[in-house]
């Protein structure tokens, strides 16, 4: 979890299991500790599990995580793949830009 210095809300992350499917989600709760909203940004063909977030003083969102990613008639790749991504929260739907990824 994180807190907002600027306004005191609260960003958590984690993942949502869909259809068997994992994808990683970003909660904002207000100071009042009311839900803000909820985006999920996993991906269609991989696994996202978001672990850590934090955020800068510009009110930035930095989110880390790990992506398990589907390869074509092998399912699910045996390697985590750490990656770590900006998410711009000025729209109505964060947009990730993603910073860095393992190999």
């Amino acid at each position: 979890m994180a807190v907002d210095p600027s306004t005191g809300d609260v960003y958590g992350v984690g993942y949502l299991l869909e259809n068997n499917f994992k994808d990683a989600i970003i909660v904002r709760f207000g100071n009042d500790g009311v839900v803000r909203w909820t985006h999920k940004l996993g991906s269609v063909a991989g696994v996202e599990n978001a672990t850590a977030v934090t955020t800068d003083s510009a009110g930035n969102v930095y989110v880390t995580g790990t992506l398990r990613q589907a390869k074509p008639g092998e399912g699910e790749s045996d390697v985590d793949k750490a990656e770590t991504f900006r998410v711009d929260l000025a729209g109505a739907k964060p947009v990730r830009q993603r910073l860095a990824t393992s190999r």
